[in-house]
């Protein structure tokens, strides 16, 4: 019998313990600092912002030298990020439903603002939803569910793990912050691409390249007022796709039915930043240097550009008001005819994307099989994993390495 210690239940630590204890000679207990809160909450579709006891608590991060330090909504218990993201999938249906245990249904029926960008924009498409009918479903839902019964699966929540317990170089197991010593043969950190690092680091791990190549997605949002507000359809309904550039429709905001938005988004990233670890007991500090490469502000520019000329097209146009580049109320009108002033307002004005990965990643602080170089007995699953930073969108991309990483140690 392998005992393995998963630490994380989000949606790779889901996967990963759901599909370990298929096999009965697997004793596997999953770890989770949240609590487990049941089905996933809100609609289809829809991120859930509105749940602070599904958020972890004031995770910060700065986005560039010189912006101040914000929150980053990450969510937290049972299903991770799954309980509070959009559950939005984008890509071919016949790709998306081969390999993993997410039911995925393409969108029918999108709002207003999303059916105007679909009959203006020939490289606009409808996303698929991770849903059974017009319920969301969480990774805890997909695949604990059907698990959570094992003999051989035992899942702890409301502890939170401290650090891993070696011997030598070799993983026996974790401690956690109650001082409870947990032992296994395999520790799978499935923490995080911000917290998986950090627990490396505050268990004297010194891989390189474990906290470094850290990346996430650079976006501004541009919000507009409803011409006539409508609850038809889900909150995101589609989103157009380009070169390393994603625009995506929110036919209303989350509290905020008067309202929708169109997030625009540079993809194709080369800046890079750090998860470093000022303290051994205090949080991470997460600088994500955006805008570090020059490509990165033009590709950003361009995609806010054609964000604001898709919300001037006819359809566009009456179905939305008046537009807004930031919360105070600044209207777009004062950028839009301006690439200069656009160009000088963006590197202050960061925010929207939440796909942080990188931080430890396969070919860099790990080898194909997902294993910490250098140690025994630990590997890693989550967006830290990521080989080539972060897709367009994570959430399916973290399901299938996770899938893929299990397969792997299986066959070893």
């Amino acid at each position: 019998m392998t005992r393995w210690l998963v630490v994380g239940g989000g949606s790779a630590g889901c996967v990963v313990a759901a599909r370990l204890s298929e096999d009965v000679t697997n004793d596997v207990t999953l770890v989770e600092a949240g609590p487990d809160h049941g089905v996933a909450a809100g609609s289809p579709g829809e991120p859930v912002l509105d749940r602070p006891d599904r958020l972890a608590a004031r995770t910060l991060v700065v986005r560039r030298p010189g912006l101040a330090p914000q929150t980053y909504a990450q969510g937290f218990g049972l299903g991770g990020s799954s309980l509070v993201n959009g559950g939005v999938v984008i890509g071919d249906l016949a790709e998306l439903a081969d390999g993993h245990g997410l039911p995925v249904v393409p969108v029918t029926e999108p709002g207003p603002v999303a059916r105007a960008v679909l009959a203006e924009t020939g490289d606009a498409a409808p996303v698929s939803l991770v849903r059974r009918g017009a319920e969301r479903v969480s990774a805890a839902d997909a695949y604990l569910g059907p698990a959570i019964g094992r003999d051989n699966l035992t899942v702890r929540c409301g502890t939170v793990v401290q650090r891993i317990a070696f011997d030598g170089r070799r993983a026996v197991g974790v401690v956690t912050s109650a001082g409870d010593h947990l032992d296994a043969d395999r520790v799978v950190l499935c923490a995080g691409a911000i917290r998986t690092p950090a627990l490396l680091l505050r268990s004297g791990v010194d891989t390189p390249g474990v906290g470094s190549g850290v990346q996430d997605h650079v976006g501004v949002a541009i919000s507009f007022d409803l011409r006539q507000p409508s609850d038809a359809g889900p909150t995101i309904g589609a989103t157009v796709e380009r070169d390393g550039r994603q625009i995506v429709v929110m036919d209303r905001l989350p509290g905020r039915s008067e309202m929708g938005a169109l997030l625009a988004g540079h993809l194709a990233v080369r800046s890079e930043g750090s998860v470093s670890l000022p303290g051994p007991d205090g949080p991470p500090s997460v600088q994500l240097n955006q805008l570090s490469s020059p490509a990165d502000l033009d590709g950003l520019q361009l995609v806010v550009t054609e964000a604001l000329a898709l919300l001037r097209s006819p359809g566009v146009e009456a179905a939305v008001g008046e537009r807004y580049v930031d919360r105070q109320g600044t209207p777009a009108a004062t950028l839009e005819s301006d690439p200069t002033a656009l160009r000088a307002w963006l590197p202050d004005h960061l925010g929207g994307y939440h796909h942080v990965a990188g931080s430890c990643r396969i070919g860099i602080a790990l080898d194909p099989r997902g294993s910490l170089l250098g140690h025994h007995g630990v590997l890693v699953a989550d967006a830290s994993a990521l080989p080539d930073g972060p897709p367009r969108n994570l959430y399916l991309s973290v399901i299938r390495q996770a899938e893929s990483l299990v397969r792997s140690w299986a066959a070893a």
